[in-house]
């Protein structure tokens, strides 16, 4: 999935999320004939996109401290898989990066 910041409007009243599906999907080749193994399913909140082509409906929305933490559980239950893991290229929407570019 490709992700961005969510944008929040001055009069927003806030959301603990930051960042929101945008519609898109990374290099989709990447990601055929993975095992499932390699696979966390979540189930993330929802919300009405702040921009994209799905502006206003209702897209899927993540929290930075939520994603880490998927993250290295994933790494540590595949630490000896790691070689096995398919390499994604860097594009201009991953790494994910915050506002100032910083990856999260």
């Amino acid at each position: 999935m490709k992700l961005g910041l969510i944008m929040q409007p001055d009069d927003h009243q806030g959301s603990d999320s930051d960042w929101e599906w945008n519609g898109g999907f990374e290099s989709k080749g990447v990601f055929r004939d993975l095992e499932g193994r390699l696979i966390q399913q979540i189930n993330p909140d929802r919300q009405p996109a702040s921009r994209g082509r799905n502006t206003g409906e209702e897209t899927y929305v993540f929290k930075s401290a939520e994603l880490r933490a998927i993250a290295a559980i994933m790494y540590e239950r595949l630490f000896n898989d790691r070689n096995s893991l398919p390499v994604v290229p860097i594009s201009d929407s991953f790494p994910y990066r915050s506002a100032i570019g910083k990856y999260i």
